[in-house]
């Protein structure tokens, strides 16, 4: 789904945010089991919700593969590089 000629940024630019989500989940977990007076079956719920969230995206995510080819016929978006001037 990433252009060609720009995957390796786009990848990087995806496992920063991944990082930087994964940080705070731990504290954010942390905040809503104080705010149910740590009963710790919500945490079922917002694993579940998590977990929904990640779906959504992923047929999200699948129905743009699939206009744009699917297996047999997939073609990457093309990324338009813009001139860069450099001034100075």
């Amino acid at each position: 789904m990433l252009p060609r000629s720009m995957y390796a940024q786009f990848a990087s630019a995806a496992g920063v945010v991944v990082c930087l989500l994964n940080i705070l989940i731990g504290p954010l977990a942390a905040l809503f089991l104080s705010v149910v007076q740590q009963d710790y079956r919500y945490i079922f719920l917002l694993s579940s919700t998590l977990a929904c969230l990640g779906l959504v995206a992923t047929v999200f995510l699948y129905r743009a593969f699939v206009a744009r080819g699917g297996d047999k016929n997939y073609v990457p978006p093309e990324y338009q590089h813009l001139p860069v001037k450099l001034t100075g």
